[in-house]
């Protein structure tokens, strides 16, 4: 590779990054104030060619990592890389892990939820187990689920600039408000979503997403529970 193949590609990154930055802030507003807009977009979207696909917004998974995954991985890491910060473990505030340590479980964390939605969205739609169908859905969740985890990191950034620890002031009014917020919009979003996909009723779909959520929160609470003692 010469010297001006290293430039153009630097170029090209470059450009990209910066519609990024202006594409993501659209795209949070648009999936915030109409998530039913979601199921519509993504069947266009994976209509097209690869290469045409996300033109006018972001893509679920560019989102989820720029605003969800990678903001909270560096936010909450030691920059010593000896003592970690365990975001959504409540009570346990730093343990000697090594960066992979951390990234492995912080990833399992955040990952238990979309996935999880996405396996139960595929079994009520009775889909067939492939490829297809789970992109889809995944993408889908990719889009709602970073809505929570972005609230969860403005929320701990209120505890830190109040009290310098956003652990030890997870309670405090503000912090634990936003992230509250978050969790509801998430499961007004889910209703919504699971009502677009099943063809089902607003409140036939709250009868299926609220005790699937219940769920989920007992699932990641005891995930974080195993997490926390195989730490000690």
């Amino acid at each position: 590779m010469n010297f001006l193949s290293i430039i153009q590609t630097l170029e090209s990154l470059l450009l990209e990054f910066i519609l990024l930055l202006i594409f993501l802030p659209k795209t949070l507003f648009r999936v915030l104030i109409h998530p039913g807009w979601i199921s519509d977009y993504l069947n266009q979207e994976l209509a097209r060619k690869e290469a045409d696909r996300f033109n006018d917004y972001s893509s679920p998974m560019a989102m989820f990592l720029f605003l969800g995954a990678i903001p909270i991985f560096i936010f909450f890491a030691s920059p010593s890389g000896e003592t970690i910060s365990i975001p959504f473990i409540q009570g346990s505030n730093t343990y000697q892990l090594s960066m992979s340590e951390y990234f492995v479980f912080t990833s399992l964390l955040m990952l238990i939820g979309p996935l999880y939605m996405s396996l139960v969205n595929l079994f009520l739609r009775k889909l067939p187990f492939n490829k297809t169908n789970l992109r889809r859905i995944i993408l889908m969740q990719a889009y709602v689920w970073t809505v929570p985890y972005f609230a969860y990191m403005c929320g701990s950034i209120i505890g830190i600039i109040a009290c310098g620890d956003a652990f030890l002031c997870f309670a405090i009014e503000e912090t634990l408000s936003v992230t509250l917020l978050g969790l509801l919009w998430l499961l007004v979003a889910e209703v919504i979503l699971f009502k677009t996909e099943l063809g089902k009723t607003t409140l036939h779909s709250a009868f299926i997403v609220i005790p699937v959520m219940i769920f989920y929160f007992v699932l990641f609470f005891l995930t974080g529970n195993f997490i926390e003692a195989s730490l000690r």
